[in-house]
């Protein structure tokens, strides 16, 4: 099956909020986009999954492609994430 291929509507949700989201967890864009598996790290990829996957526009298929994932792993992201955020401040704000 092939890759999804990213909308141009997904590639500037990605552009303005992977800034953002490196930012606050003080990691680096490629890092997040990256096979990284560093706690701080994690938690940034988890935190844009979960943030891209909020907009109606985009689907878990492409929400992957624009992480380097699949829809699984958007799936799993967007649980961890929010059961994270009721159990860990840093995800609550």
């Amino acid at each position: 099956m092939r890759k999804k291929e990213a909308t141009s509507y997904g590639k500037t949700k990605l552009k303005q909020s992977l800034p953002m989201i490196c930012l606050y967890w003080n990691v680096k864009p490629e890092d997040v986009l990256g096979k990284n598996r560093q706690r701080n790290i994690i938690d940034a990829r988890h935190s844009l999954r979960y943030f891209l996957s909020q907009d109606d526009k985009l689907g878990l298929a492409e929400v992957g492609t624009l992480t380097n994932s699949d829809h699984a792993s958007v799936i799993h992201s967007v649980k961890t994430f929010e059961l994270l955020a009721e159990q860990d401040y840093k995800f609550d704000e």
